[in-house]
């Protein structure tokens, strides 16, 4: 397994992932638009300020949505998966003997449909705040991290 293609891999399906993410809350926030701009003051006044005040509160929540995930996206734009690291931290790949961890943004595990990889191993994407995130920050292939009580032996980082 070449662990510098698998990393490239699980960075595009990333990107993908996200932009997707992005791509649903821009339609949300078209749709609102468009129904504020279409809808008309109703002589049922509190029927129409009680509907439009639930609209804007799903307006609120979707411009929250776009930008917590444009931050994902400028965190993904810090990463240069060709660039090779001997120590983990952001963009590294780590494999475990307990999985890969993509040290990148936190969209948890994540599904490949890779031969490079094998069936029963994990594969996730997680955050450098998160607490495996900051648990292998700064190791090497080779050392052995201890996470929740369980000792994680690094075998390779990318």
């Amino acid at each position: 397994m070449d662990i510098f293609n698998l990393k490239q891999e699980i960075y595009l399906y990333c990107q993908q992932k996200i932009n997707a993410q992005l791509a649903i809350i821009r339609q949300s926030l078209e749709d609102f638009q468009q129904s504020a701009n279409e809808e008309t003051k109703s002589s049922a006044g509190d029927k129409y300020e009680t509907g439009r005040a639930m609209m804007n509160l799903e307006k609120e929540k979707a411009m929250l949505q776009w930008t917590e995930t444009d931050k994902l996206i400028r965190v993904l734009n810090q990463i240069h998966p060709e660039k090779t690291q001997s120590e983990a931290g952001l963009g590294s790949l780590v494999e475990t003997d307990h999985g890969f961890y993509f040290l990148s943004v936190g969209l948890g595990r994540i599904e490949l449909d890779s031969s490079k990889i094998k069936r029963e191993m994990n594969v996730f994407a997680i955050s450098l705040i998160s607490p495996i995130g900051q648990c292998l920050s700064g190791s090497h292939a080779g050392d052995e991290v201890l996470f929740n009580g369980k000792k994680i032996k690094i075998r390779a980082i990318a």
